[in-house]
């Protein structure tokens, strides 16, 4: 992952630190773990939403053999798959329709279901085989296991960690009945204020983009 180099124990460290009440709520490691693993993933479904040029990549993968309805299997990317934005095959843009309207878009076309990419049709090729998609995509953070070790990688890049550090604290200080509503509030501001330098950064990196196309965002995601 892009300048990620730190575990989960830093993160773990870091709020422990934030208040002395805080520690002895942490003795059940799964809890931690889990926590983090939460924010993490929530941190990498909002990038994937503002953009598409940072924790991004693309590969290549080989479709099952056939003449028509030929699926591509993305459960297996590594680091994993958060949202697609391109399929090519043979330089030419596969376009995803829903497999309830699959007329939506002109050819070649595709319809996700699970983890894997289907063909509609022959629209692929019409020569039976297999064919190479090169898949560009959003990618999400590699699972942090609730029932491994402390000293599991983050996915977060280092200079946002505070992001799953405030989080984190924040938790611990609203799980503790009777804790001050400013330690909460404290912690909170970090990892918002974090979160909102980390997609200002974002939306800034890769210069002014042109664009003559509205991409939406996921249902049911606040805009």
């Amino acid at each position: 992952m892009i300048g990620a180099t730190l575990t989960a124990q830093y993160v773990m460290d870091r709020a422990a630190a934030f208040s002395p009440l805080n520690p002895p709520l942490m003795s059940i490691v799964e809890e931690m773990l889990s926590r983090i693993r939460f924010c993490q993933r929530s941190v990498f479904t909002k990038t994937s939403m503002r953009a598409r040029e940072y924790l991004t990549t693309m590969t290549t993968l080989t479709s099952s053999y056939g003449s028509g309805g030929r699926t591509i299997d993305i459960s297996q990317l590594n680091p994993p798959v958060e949202r697609i934005f391109q399929v090519q095959i043979n330089g030419v843009t596969i376009n995803m329709v829903d497999p309830l309207d699959v007329y939506a878009e002109l050819a070649p076309r595709y319809y996700p279901q699970s983890l894997k990419l289907y063909e509609v049709g022959n629209d692929w090729s019409s020569v039976t085989g297999s064919l190479n998609a090169v898949v560009t995509y959003c990618y999400a953070p590699t699972d942090i296991s609730p029932f491994g070790t402390t000293a599991q990688a983050l996915s977060v890049p280092d200079a946002w960690v505070d992001i799953l550090v405030g989080d984190l604290a924040a938790y611990l200080a609203h799980k503790d009945a009777g804790r001050p509503v400013q330690d909460i509030a404290t912690a909170r501001q970090l990892s918002e204020s974090r979160l909102s330098e980390f997609m200002m950064y974002l939306d800034h990196t890769a210069g002014v983009r042109s664009i003559r196309l509205d991409i939406p965002h996921p249902t049911g995601i606040p805009q």
